[in-house]
């Protein structure tokens, strides 16, 4: 799994929205969810989740009263409007485990997530699996590899409708996991993000 890496960011008017920092964004990306910039989206938890902002990322700390089906919401005060059609855009972001209440690096959380702009989901589906969009299929056990998560608009059945964006919902599916997930650099953009480096393995290696 390919790790990488990211500047750090800085807290800045309240609890979860972010001042500006360089951070390597591409110059084509569009409606930053964060990513070191103050772009006016704020993190709710529901269930027992908390979500903390931390120096590069955010958390979505399970607590000891998470219930089935807990989570998190990024809410906009208004839609951020897209310059370019839903369905020429990509959404982007990369996830990591997390620790446990014993300081174990956790992986594999099963997670699904959700867009929408004012109360009309992306998909009618709702909810999409992340496991279908994330590099490897699946967050890793790796606290040292943050994995890109690559969602093209145009797979969402409602995009062709949206022109903007004011709500992402991460929810844990059924049971909540022993340890969360952090979430870094989220982002829309008009190019195609590069596939991920093939993995080979060498016999003997």
């Amino acid at each position: 799994m390919t790790p990488y890496r990211f500047s750090a960011c800085c807290l800045l008017l309240g609890s979860f929205l972010f001042a500006a920092s360089d951070s390597g964004l591409p110059s084509d990306a569009q409606v930053v969810i964060f990513d070191g910039i103050s772009t006016g989206f704020k993190a709710e938890g529901w269930g027992g989740v908390t979500p903390v902002s931390e120096a590069k990322a955010l958390r979505l700390i399970v607590t000891e009263k998470a219930t089935p089906w807990c989570g998190m919401f990024l809410k906009a005060k208004s839609p951020m409007a897209f310059e370019w059609p839903a369905t020429k855009l990509y959404l982007v972001f990369f996830v990591n485990g997390d620790d446990d209440t014993f300081g174990t690096h956790i992986g594999i959380q099963k997670l699904q997530f959700s867009l929408s702009s004012q109360k009309v989901a992306f998909s009618k589906n709702g909810y999409m699996p992340l496991s279908s969009f994330i590099e490897g299929g699946a967050v890793d056990r790796d606290p040292a590899t943050w994995q890109r998560v690559v969602v093209p608009l145009a797979k969402l059945d409602r995009a062709a409708e949206q022109t903007a964006v004011d709500t992402l919902f991460f929810q844990y599916v059924a049971e909540a996991p022993k340890a969360g997930i952090r979430i870094a650099t989220m982002y829309f953009t008009v190019t195609a993000p590069a596939p991920p480096a093939p993995r080979v393995e060498t016999k003997g290696a």
